[in-house]
């Protein structure tokens, strides 16, 4: 078997293979924590092999980013024997979803679906931990796996259905619960990377079944887009902890990616850079919300507030992520959004006046939990305001410099050189 043909393998193999050793290690945290960091090291490297063999160029950022992700989500942890397991299902996620990416057609539908089915029973086990009902987001993501398996089984055909499912990572309202409950209730890092992965597999899913939608289709994506964004934004509103914020506020985001695209009828290299860029951007403020966690545990917003005096570190890292998700330049989330309203296929219509009101809106949420957190009253809490420690702080820039680097790459990083796949838009784009 050529170098070419084990390529796939070799990018899925690495972290499960990280995994299954790690079970060794669950009642040594320290070791476990230090493992974990190495596989995902190894598991870029063998990213970075297989880009040499030049295996599906189509995936390219999104094997880039998954790796780096998940050692930028695990480096700020702390090492305690009840963060192992999430842990450890960060590797198995991140073998699904490179396996996803690398390997084409049945394959890597049946590492999605699989994916989808390891994300289900995660929630299920962490069912206790959540206090907020999981059942919506557990109903989601199974019927979400059992479309990708529909898809398996039929091919072509059920395009619609793996459209779907892809519908459940890419947060599409009304099937965003999966991913809500997801970035809500898992135990460690696993809000943060699954913010990243969950987009990045949806987004690939939908790209390649996107030949064979109808343009009626699209026209109902496009609503749904609208209706969701608005909707999302409105959520966030009502929210009363911060990773809830962050979900709302970056399925509000998201939406736009999914106008942009069944508008245009094709995906590009701009709405790869939105995607990857919103990920990282929800990412990064996850952490922070899990730095808080550790220190004044699972308590409300208004528990907290007025941190930017005790917390330095936190107040700088945090401001700059709060700005590249508002979608400030030089940041990935800007270049993104300006590279869809720029592209040559992009149809401007009434609608992006919607668009606008839901991105202002889910912007303006993501400052004000920024600015009550840093400098709001300050309010009595039982926790200890203990300022970032050295790797947490490193994971957040870390993160910031991910996302300054998105932001300033060549467009051409994110087109292999390969035609985007389209859809004739005979019925002409949706319009209000």
């Amino acid at each position: 078997m050529s170098a070419l043909a084990t390529a796939p393998f070799v990018v899925a193999a690495v972290p499960l293979a990280g995994a299954l050793v790690g079970l060794g290690l669950l009642n040594r945290p320290p070791a476990l924590r230090v493992w974990v960091l190495l596989t995902t090291m190894v598991s870029l490297g063998s990213v970075g092999w297989s880009l040499g063999q030049a295996s599906r160029p189509a995936a390219l950022p999104f094997l880039i980013l998954l790796p780096l992700m998940a050692f930028l989500t695990l480096l700020g942890q702390p090492a305690q024997r009840r963060l192992g397991s999430a842990w450890l299902l960060t590797l198995l996620f991140l073998a699904l979803s490179l396996g996803a990416l690398a390997f084409a057609g049945p394959v890597g539908d049946l590492c999605y679906a699989g994916f989808l089915g390891v994300l289900g029973l995660a929630l299920w086990h962490f069912r206790g931990e959540s206090s907020s009902p999981i059942w919506s987001g557990l109903a989601t993501v199974t019927g979400g796996a059992l479309a990708a398996a529909l898809g398996l089984a039929i091919g072509p055909p059920a395009a619609p259905a793996l459209a779907l499912a892809g519908a459940v990572a890419l947060p599409l309202v009304p099937f965003h619960r999966g991913y809500v409950t997801a970035v809500t209730t898992l135990p460690g890092n696993l809000p943060a990377f699954l913010a990243v992965a969950m987009p990045l597999v949806g987004f690939h899913l939908f790209a390649e079944n996107l030949p064979h939608l109808s343009a009626s289709l699209l026209n109902v994506v496009a609503m749904l887009a609208i209706a969701g964004s608005l909707y999302a934004s409105l959520r966030a509103l009502v929210q009363s902890h911060a990773s809830s914020v962050i979900a709302y506020g970056g399925i509000g985001l998201l939406g736009i990616v999914w106008w942009s695209i069944a508008n245009s009828g094709t995906t590009s290299s701009a709405a790869l850079l939105y995607v990857c860029a919103v990920g990282s951007a929800s990412a990064g403020l996850l952490l922070a919300s899990f730095a808080l966690r550790t220190r004044f545990g699972a308590i409300a917003l208004r528990g907290v507030g007025g941190l930017a005096p005790a917390m330095p570190r936190l107040a700088v890292v945090l401001s700059l992520l709060a700005l590249a998700g508002l979608g400030f330049p030089p940041f990935g989330v800007y270049a993104g959004l300006l590279g869809m309203l720029l592209a040559p296929s992009f149809v401007w219509s009434g609608a992006i006046l919607l668009i606008a009101v839901a991105w202002v809106a889910a912007s303006w949420y993501t400052f004000e939990l920024v600015q009550g957190l840093l400098f709001g009253q300050p309010r009595a809490n039982g926790g200890a305001q203990q300022d970032l420690q050295d790797p947490e702080l490193a994971a957040l820039a870390l993160t910031l410099v991910l996302l300054l680097t998105l932001g300033l790459l060549p467009s051409k990083f994110f087109d292999p050189g390969q035609p985007g796949p389209t859809v004739v838009m005979s019925e002409g784009p949706w319009t209000p």
